[in-house]
């Protein structure tokens, strides 16, 4: 759901000290990421709290869905992530999304 912001391969660390999803008005860098688990996975995403709901929020650029509300009282916040290592994101690349096949003549 990170997708381009978190590639495959990220080294990420959980603080599960920060299970409270924050409001507030954030930049795409600064907004806080969050490991949730709902129906027996796990999802990487922003997170936002509306009422009785949790929405998952995928990063704009993601190929996944943008936004998912559960029931706030079956999913768990494991905690927020921080990146500690992120591979560059290229196309074509092992840790980038593919372009649309080329035809060679």
């Amino acid at each position: 759901m990170m997708w381009p912001l978190l590639p495959p391969g990220t080294l990420l660390q959980l603080d599960p000290k920060k299970r409270t999803v924050t409001d507030g008005s954030w930049s795409e860098f600064e907004r806080p990421v969050y490991l949730i688990e709902y129906g027996g996975r796990f999802q990487c995403c922003y997170a936002q709290r509306k009422g009785d709901l949790l929405l998952l929020i995928s990063h704009a650029d993601s190929p996944f869905q943008a936004i998912t509300s559960v029931p706030y009282k079956t999913a768990k916040v494991r905690g927020q992530l921080t990146p500690i290592l992120r591979p560059l994101a290229t196309r074509d690349g092992p840790f980038g999304r593919p372009t649309k096949a080329r035809r060679e003549f």
